[in-house]
């Protein structure tokens, strides 16, 4: 499956909007590390692998280009250690934890997140409210393939703009906390993007 989303930033009464007849699931608190190569390979690539509350998580870019032209990037998200494992081409029967250490990857990014999900058909919605200030939703929806991604995020658009949201480009929590903390690899990352968005 693909993550379709898409961040915003709400006023009060587009968060109202936003939130009307939706089904409150859960609040969760959630402990953020960030890992990379000291000379950033992962994230380069657009490539995000972080220990969230204990558990290895990545996220793998899924490029995609609308009927308009536009390049879109959704991401594919891997959960297990075998399949990160699997994903980054490491060695299968050694734990993921301790080649990740021994081949020097370090944190680049630490941060916790207060986070409120719900549920609105065919859309989870989830508030967060960070540990550096930094409050933003974001709003997702399942894909099954590529193809599928270029449809959902349409939907996605018409649903927002229904509701008057801006479909202006956010910064997710990372970037604004490598915007704020680490002002080169966010310069450098945008630059080595570029290609991807034009």
């Amino acid at each position: 499956m693909i993550e379709v989303e898409k961040k915003f930033m709400l006023s009060p009464e587009q968060q109202q909007r936003l939130l009307k007849g939706a089904e409150y699931l859960n609040q969760k608190t959630q402990h953020d590390i960030y890992y990379d190569t000291p000379d950033y390979l992962l994230t380069m690539q657009d490539k995000w692998l972080r220990k969230r509350n204990d558990h290895w998580e990545l996220k793998h870019p899924v490029r995609t280009c609308e009927p308009s032209g536009k390049k879109r990037t959704h991401y594919k998200e891997f959960e297990t250690d075998e399949e990160i494992i699997q994903a980054m081409d490491l060695d299968p029967d050694s734990p993921l934890t301790d080649q990740l250490m021994a081949a020097g990857y370090v944190p680049i990014a630490e941060y916790t997140t207060i986070r409120k999900t719900y549920k609105r058909d065919p859309y989870t919605i989830v508030i967060d409210a960070t540990d550096f200030d930094y409050d933003i939703a974001e709003v997702e929806i399942l894909a099954q393939d590529p193809e599928d991604s270029i449809r959902k995020f349409q939907q996605l658009r018409e649903f927002a703009e229904e509701l008057g949201l801006s479909m202006e480009r956010q910064n997710g929590k990372l970037l604004e906390y490598l915007y704020r903390n680490n002002r080169q690899l966010y310069d450098d990352y945008l630059t080595a993007q570029e290609p991807h968005y034009n």
